[in-house]
């Protein structure tokens, strides 16, 4: 359920949102693509009217969001990507969703090279079932 409300929000995001560059990740990126799958899900499920105004296209991991009438450039995206920093480090992003963190053995490094968007105004959102890993110290309090 958490994951479901999560990609509610950042679907949300992207789409009343400009300039949004949010990023769901996963283990791997077929889990990511999945997710990227159920943003769109959210997306097709409203209204008529909210999908012409904010008209969105789904590609393999990418979901993008086009300004009202054009179909140009996107105005904001969620990407799936797979776990680890290469990515996040490489673009500056406005959110990242960390699903199944416990499950991540780069979940460290994830959130090392997420700290310049944290730092920049950025939002880090991490969810994940029962699995001792970096995850339990981090909702331990125990990273140093």
């Amino acid at each position: 359920m958490a994951t479901w409300t999560l990609c509610a929000l950042y679907v949300h995001d992207a789409q009343f949102r400009t300039n949004r560059l949010n990023f769901i990740q996963s283990k791997k990126e077929e889990d990511s693509d999945r997710l990227i799958q159920r943003c769109f899900t959210i997306y097709e499920n409203q209204p008529e009217f909210i999908k012409r105004i904010y008209p969105a296209e789904y590609a393999y991991c990418h979901l993008r969001f086009f300004r009202p009438g054009e179909k140009g450039l996107p105005y904001s995206e969620i990407w799936g990507i797979p776990q680890g920093g290469d990515v996040i480090r490489q673009h500056t992003g406005s959110g990242l969703f960390i699903d199944e963190a416990a499950f991540q053995p780069d979940l460290e490094a994830s959130i090392g090279a997420a700290q310049p968007m944290l730092k920049g105004g950025g939002r880090l959102d991490i969810v994940s079932s029962a699995e001792p890993s970096y995850f339990e110290e981090l909702v331990e309090d125990r990273v140093k």
